[in-house]
């Protein structure tokens, strides 16, 4: 990966050449990474900038949080969004979801009996239903704890079968076992939004779902937040280098 500040002048470059169709993850790119994922809020100055990008550049947020949770979160007119990693999206005003065979849904129901009994022994662990996902939060039970307690989940979800887990910064991710994820969509996103020319897609993310996309967009402008091992392209050291992307974008 290359530093994307160092680089910043060719990306830019390109977006004026090519236009773009910007998408970008929630926790820990547009919002500062908290502990408890429901206090997680965009600061003032992303807002503003983010908003501004808006007026010149057809934009979405491609987030694990559901699309109601997600549209509180970024309220600001004309931005498309995916929730659910995937599974949902709305995009012009049309909402769309990916149908869950019953046997998935089942499924869910039982990972989700399993996981709250982790949770009654486990101190500290949140658990986030999102209906058709489950993320199991344990930022705040011992780290003596945390494999263990991955241990568990792993074969809790092996044992109920159908589904996949996807590992984040303190989180799990349960998912049906369907193939639609943040990739799929932010391809589906950047087809609806691109109309008749070819844009180059910006996806700018800092979590082990974003890669997906990352790897969807080998040809496209991919930003991870933070130095970890990853199929984009560039990198920001901190998430701080978001804003100053967004920044540089808006003044284009």
């Amino acid at each position: 990966m290359r530093d994307a500040d160092r680089h910043v002048e060719a990306i830019l470059s390109r977006i004026r050449t090519e236009g773009c169709v910007l998408m970008l993850d929630f926790d820990g790119t547009l919002a500062p990474l908290v502990s408890d994922p429901r206090r997680a809020r965009m600061g003032a100055q992303t807002h503003h900038a983010l908003a501004s990008v808006v007026q010149c550049y057809p934009t979405a947020v491609i987030t694990g949080r559901t699309l109601a949770d997600v549209r509180t979160r970024v309220p600001i007119r004309g931005i498309s969004f995916a929730g659910n990693h995937g599974l949902e999206w709305s995009v012009r005003g049309k909402t769309h979801r990916v149908r869950i065979p019953r046997v998935l849904r089942r499924a869910l129901g039982a990972i989700r009996t399993r996981l709250r009994s982790l949770g009654r022994r486990y101190q500290g662990i949140y658990i986030e239903d999102k209906t058709h996902t489950l993320s199991l939060h344990y930022r705040h039970v011992p780290r003596s704890k945390h494999v263990a307690l991955r241990a568990e989940i792993k074969k809790a979800v092996k044992e109920v079968g159908d589904l996949r887990i996807v590992d984040g910064i303190y989180v799990c991710n349960v998912l049906p076992a369907v193939r639609h994820d943040k990739g799929t969509v932010a391809r589906k996103i950047l087809a609806s939004l691109s109309g008749r020319g070819k844009p180059a897609p910006v996806f700018i993310g800092d979590d082990v779902t974003d890669e997906d996309a990352f790897r969807v967009f080998t040809k496209g402008i991919t930003i991870k937040v933070g130095k970890s091992p990853s199929a984009a392209r560039y990198y920001f050291t901190s998430r701080a280098g978001v804003d100053r992307f967004l920044r540089a974008v808006a003044k284009m």
